[in-house]
């Protein structure tokens, strides 16, 4: 398996005219995959779809990679936070194979290189998606059954928590899917502290998944201190005065205290990531970085 530069890109203002700067910012022959945000799924059938904008970004990005003669992949990302439906989804052997005819379906459609699976999280009930004791087992029968319909080089991916996934059949995971995205950010004040990152990338591998199906995850935002439910941009917060602790960077920019990452912290994590055998690295969101800084420090350089 080949090491992988991933970012996570949100299509939902794909119809405006900076989603069109955005994309041409973007320098797609340092990514090797990029995931669409998102597919979600039906209320009344319980099948995966795309919206308008979905649609349109795909189109847009696609359009993009061939302008800058990029040989970036694309996954399709099913779910996100606040996405219900997948317990309804996965509940049977019949929903899972609906579900994943319907997935194959897409990725056909529109000529895309694999799915990740972005579930939050199996068995709970956060913001409102609904959940059952099964989900857990089910987690993993659809994925087994997305895997046996997906075929090589189509690639299977998860969206995982850093600490969220116990309960979970690792050792049958790790049998189907090619990455595992651990989303090492909104860790509370230490959002995303680089020894917080390390010790959840070696918790997973510990559980069981190979260090070489193991993604480490980058945030391009920032959280407020005082209320960590608000975001900042990594190119505004880039503008602060930044001071560090414990392996966490903070922003003092318009009179409050924000914990994000800088370019050096994103390198020093790249670098890990590369000394330490991971699959690779990842980011949410891409439209968050500011020419290509972030993106560079992914790739081990800075600006």
């Amino acid at each position: 398996m080949d090491n992988i530069c991933l970012a996570y890109i949100s299509c939902n203002c794909s119809y405006s005219r900076d989603f069109e700067k955005q994309l041409k910012k973007i320098d797609f022959k340092q990514l090797t995959h990029m995931a669409i945000a998102f597919a979600t799924i039906h209320e009344e059938n319980s099948l995966p779809f795309l919206s308008s904008d979905v649609i349109n970004g795909i189109q847009k990005i696609q359009a993009e990679i061939t302008a800058q003669n990029a040989d970036t992949k694309l996954l399709l990302s099913v779910g996100g936070a606040g996405c219900d439906g997948f317990c309804q989804a996965s509940s049977t052997d019949s929903s899972r194979k609906h579900f994943t005819k319907e997935v194959i379906k897409l990725i056909n459609e529109f000529s895309l290189d694999g799915i990740d699976i972005d579930w939050e999280f199996p068995g709970e009930s956060a913001l409102g998606i609904a959940s059952c004791k099964n989900c857990k087992e089910d987690f993993i029968l659809l994925l087994e059954e997305l895997r046996q319909q997906l075929k090589p080089p189509l690639l299977l991916t998860v969206a995982a928590g850093s600490n969220r996934y116990f309960g979970i059949d690792i050792k049958r995971m790790r049998k189907v899917v090619d990455y595992v995205f651990v989303m090492t950010y909104d860790l509370g004040p230490m959002h995303s502290s680089i020894y917080l990152s390390k010790l959840f990338i070696n918790m997973w591998n510990i559980l069981g998944i190979p260090k070489n199906k193991l993604c480490i995850g980058v945030p391009l935002y920032g959280r407020k201190l005082k209320n960590l439910k608000e975001d900042m941009s990594f190119k505004k917060l880039s503008k602060g005065k930044i001071t560090r602790l414990l392996g966490q960077s903070f922003s003092y920019y318009k009179g409050c205290k924000w914990c994000f990452d800088t370019e050096k912290d994103v390198k020093k994590k790249a670098l890990w990531a590369q000394k330490k055998g991971l699959g690779g690295i990842f980011c949410w969101e891409i439209k968050g970085d500011d020419h290509n800084r972030i993106l560079n420090a992914m790739n081990g350089k800075t600006s």
